[in-house]
C-alpha cells in the first residue's frame, strides 16, 4: 500500500518535489518554536504543494540555538524555511 497522499481537487498522487526541506514549527504566536526536516510533494496536475513525511524528532528547538548546536542566530537566519504554524496547547 503506497502512503503517498492524494489531490483532493484531481484525484492523483502528490509526486517528490524536493527531500529533505527544513520546516520551521511556529507556535500560536508566531515564534519559532523547533525546526524539523520533511519533503515537498507537488500535485503533477494542478502543481498544489504540501510538506509531507516529517522527521521522527527536532533538528533542534528555540532555546538550542546558540548552545548545543553551535548555530549562530545569523547561521539560521540565512536558511530558507517553508513555515508551519502550530497550536501551541501548553
Amino acid at each position: 500500500m503506497d502512503n503517498k497522499p492524494i489531490c483532493v481537487k484531481c484525484n492523483r498522487r502528490y509526486q517528490p518535489l524536493k527531500n529533505g526541506v527544513y520546516v520551521k514549527v511556529l507556535n500560536s504566536k508566531g515564534d519559532f518554536y523547533y525546526m524539523v526536516m520533511a519533503d515537498e510533494l507537488m500535485c503533477p496536475v494542478c502543481k498544489h504543494k504540501i510538506v509531507f513525511g516529517f522527521g521522527n524528532k527536532a533538528l533542534f528547538y528555540n532555546h538550542e540555538l546558540n548552545e548545543n548546536t553551535g548555530k549562530s542566530r545569523q547561521e539560521y537566519n540565512r536558511i530558507e524555511f517553508n513555515e508551519v504554524v502550530i497550536e501551541d496547547k501548553g
